[in-house]
């Protein structure tokens, strides 16, 4: 609570404030009523309208938390129980948060905010799959958003929101794996002038049934999205321009530009990051048939990055054997371990008439009788007719 307090002293004393970021780390029972009273809090400062900028971070501790450390009886252990049991360790939070905030009452309260004139990029770290936190974004008429962050997203959007403003959008992953069910289609009717689009901290689904496209949205520029396999040197330059084709194919789709993938791959020095950027622009039309008005679209794919997947795939091979050494290593000295415990027990169970003797004795005297699968591949392609960097594609107009 006293990151709340400490920034309404500094923004007052700063009068020229453009920018206001907010990073949390609590119990996640209070993100809602910290949300809402930190607007109540910056919406009083003179220079509220000038903030451009606003960035809300939070990183909290799960419910499950009191349960690991027995922090109160379980009877107390409802959502109510928590909070009051939460916010009575810190007094200063009592009096600036309040009661705990409903699903009715938050939603409300979301409609209420009117953020500042002034603002253009908006980030927000949601609680669950509560898109509340995105309703004074739709509620504030005045404010202009054009970039728009949303951490910790959950699946499907919710199709009732629209952002006409939104040109820019980050969208950081709740879950690891983006699903084929998910409502990624909702993108174009939510966010119908997009020309940016970022998916951090996840990866596509894997399936041998079907192959994942990425949705059309006919008015993106740029993606920068996750590698589509988990295997970046098992999804080379064909197999990523075969993912683009339907963002390029359908009608009115033709506005994408430039496509960054980005993976990760090993190697026996760990883990690193794989990028690879791919523009794309224009050819010239061809025919296409006999038929009039049948055209072929030429597109150009130019490539840079990370590209050299037959050294990926050597590196994750060479990784794949050191694990293993170290699998076998480990079960070795396990054996190893166990077969001296074996021996030291049957030692021991030579003696056992004596040490039982002694330890009659005593108490006569004494009293005092503890590598990750990533199943199938997507896009398995033959590696011996791979791009040098730069290829052409048909795609039918």
């Amino acid at each position: 609570m006293d990151t709340l307090h400490g920034l309404s002293r500094a923004a007052s004393a700063s009068p020229n404030l453009k920018c206001v970021t907010v990073s949390i780390f609590s119990f996640n029972i209070l993100q809602r009523n910290v949300y809402c009273a930190l607007f109540r809090l910056l919406s009083t400062l003179p220079l509220y309208d000038e903030i451009e900028s606003f960035s809300f971070i939070w990183t909290g501790a799960e419910e499950s938390f009191y349960n690991d450390y027995h922090l109160l009886p379980e009877s107390d252990r409802t959502i109510i129980g928590l909070y009051n049991w939460t916010t009575g360790r810190f007094p200063k939070a009592q009096e600036l948060l309040g009661p705990l905030i409903s699903d009715d009452v938050f939603f409300e309260k979301m409609r209420e905010i009117r953020l500042p004139k002034n603002l253009r990029s908006f980030r927000t770290d949601m609680d669950s799959n509560y898109y509340f936190y995105l309703l004074p974004v739709l509620c504030s008429p005045s404010a202009n958003i054009t970039d728009l962050h949303i951490h910790k997203a959950a699946h499907p959007f919710a199709a009732d929101f629209a952002f006409p403003t939104v040109k820019n959008l980050t969208i950081s992953m709740a879950s690891s794996v983006i699903l084929h069910q998910d409502g990624f289609k909702l993108l174009k009717y939510q966010f119908p002038n997009l020309e940016s689009l970022r998916i951090t901290k996840a990866r596509w689904e894997e399936s041998i049934s079907y192959i994942f496209w990425f949705p059309n949205v006919p008015t993106i520029l740029y993606l920068d999205i996750p590698w589509p396999g988990p295997r970046p040197h098992k999804c080379r330059i064909n197999a990523l321009e075969h993912f683009l084709g339907p963002m390029l194919h359908e009608e009115n789709a033709r506005n994408l530009e430039r496509c960054t993938f980005r993976g990760k791959t090993f190697s026996v020095s760990g883990l690193r990051d794989v990028v690879a950027v791919c523009t794309i622009s224009k050819g010239v039309e061809t025919p296409d048939g006999d038929a009039p008005g049948n055209h072929k679209q030429i597109w150009t794919f130019d490539w840079e990055g990370d590209l050299d997947f037959d050294q990926m795939e050597r590196d994750w091979e060479d990784w794949e054997v050191m694990e293993r050494q170290e699998e076998d290593l480990e079960y070795s000295d396990y054996a190893l371990s166990e077969s001296e415990e074996s021996e030291h027990a049957v030692g021991l169970g030579d003696n056992a008439g004596f040490e039982g003797s002694i330890g009659d004795m005593e108490s006569e005297f004494s009293g005092d009788s503890e590598y990750p699968h990533t199943g199938d591949e997507l896009y398995p392609i033959d590696s011996d007719n791979e791009s040098d960097g730069s290829s052409d594609i048909d795609i039918d107009k």
